[in-house]
């Protein structure tokens, strides 16, 4: 498995089984440049034709034509990015591994280096604007920029929690999910967390809201839940809600109920991936979710991040430097996938 919290996620993941297996993608094959072989663990688009994708060494990778080609961008880090965001066009962020922070301003023709008043590793970053945005991860790390991360301020919770990803809604409105079904909200911009009540008590990975009301979150078992209030009540749209004894998961659960990394929904459609090269699908605006058959000629790997963008566009990234887009609804998957 990818995850660099694997040691510490080992007391809350209990029913991951990590062998090789496939998906089936009814869709045209279309091949990324081989720019990048590192695990890529996020991607941000800024428009549908410009993107970035961040992973292992300090790798990114950009896009100009909505996927077709990418190219390396020097990031100046050495340490792995687990998460990258990008404002717009020009003003992009990622963080990772030892509290390493690296902003653009210029697209990503440079990267240059911000002050972390932490150094634990930091897992997720969503920026709202061109100055607010939040990072978080492990031992309860949260900071909080302002001013476009000149200054990144540590409002850390006080409990020792992994905080796996983060999305912000609005300057002062922001949602963070994180390990034992763990879900917090801030009102005012970070300074205080209120704990939300999800009745789910397995970790929870990616996290993303479409507003201040509807959210959707991704964790182990396939889980995905569903919040229409803010996230006052979480419904379960999909996945096991029950905690199981590692003993009783075997392969044909382990399957069918993989762990799901990310998630993002636009309008009627909705994206979620994970383990064993799973991806699910929901055309109803994230109320239900089907998985794509699998299929025996591909054995895809994990995919660690998606964004969905555009109506039925966007992109997924995982292991192996793996780069899938999505066009018009469909999945397409790049010939290193054979």
């Amino acid at each position: 498995m990818f995850d660099p919290r694997h040691s510490r996620l080992s007391r809350s993941v209990h029913g991951a089984l990590f062998v090789a297996c496939a998906v089936v993608l009814s869709a045209a094959i279309v091949r990324a440049a081989d720019v990048v072989q590192d695990n890529l663990y996020s991607v941000s688009f800024a428009t549908p034709q410009m993107g970035w994708a961040s992973g292992a060494f300090g790798s990114i990778v950009h896009t100009s034509d909505g996927g077709k080609t990418w190219a390396q961008q020097d990031s100046t880090a050495s340490e792995s990015l687990y998460s990258i965001d990008f404002a717009n066009e020009r003003l992009g962020w990622a963080v990772g591994r030892a509290g390493v922070i690296v902003h653009t301003s210029n697209g990503g023709a440079n990267w240059r280096a911000q002050t972390a008043p932490s150094a634990k590793h930091l897992f997720s970053v969503d920026f709202v604007d061109e100055t607010f945005g939040i990072a978080v991860g492990d031992w309860g790390v949260i900071l909080v920029t302002e001013d476009g991360g000149q200054t990144w301020v540590d409002r850390s919770l006080s409990e020792d929690l992994i905080l796996n990803g983060v999305t912000a809604v609005s300057r002062t409105a922001a949602l963070i999910a994180g390990e034992i079904g763990t879900i917090f909200r801030t009102e005012d911009a970070g300074r205080t967390w209120n704990r939300l009540a999800t009745g789910i008590d397995k970790t929870l990975f990616g996290i993303r809201c479409v507003d201040a009301q509807r959210c959707w979150a991704v964790g182990i078992d396939a889980l995905i839940l569903h919040t229409a209030d803010g996230g006052a009540t979480w419904d379960l749209r999909h996945g096991a809600a029950e905690v199981r004894q590692l003993e009783q998961v075997g392969f044909g659960q382990a399957f069918e109920n993989p762990s799901l990394y990310a998630v993002d929904v636009e309008g009627p459609f909705g994206v979620a991936a994970g383990e064993l090269g799973s991806v699910f699908v929901s055309r109803d605006g994230g109320q239900e979710w089907s998985r794509l058959d699998a299929s025996k000629n591909w054995a895809l790997p994990w995919f660690r991040d998606l964004v969905v963008f555009d109506g039925e566009r966007g992109a997924i990234v995982g292991a192996g430097g793996r780069r899938i887009m999505i066009n018009e609804g469909r999945i397409e998957v790049d010939a290193e996938g054979d």
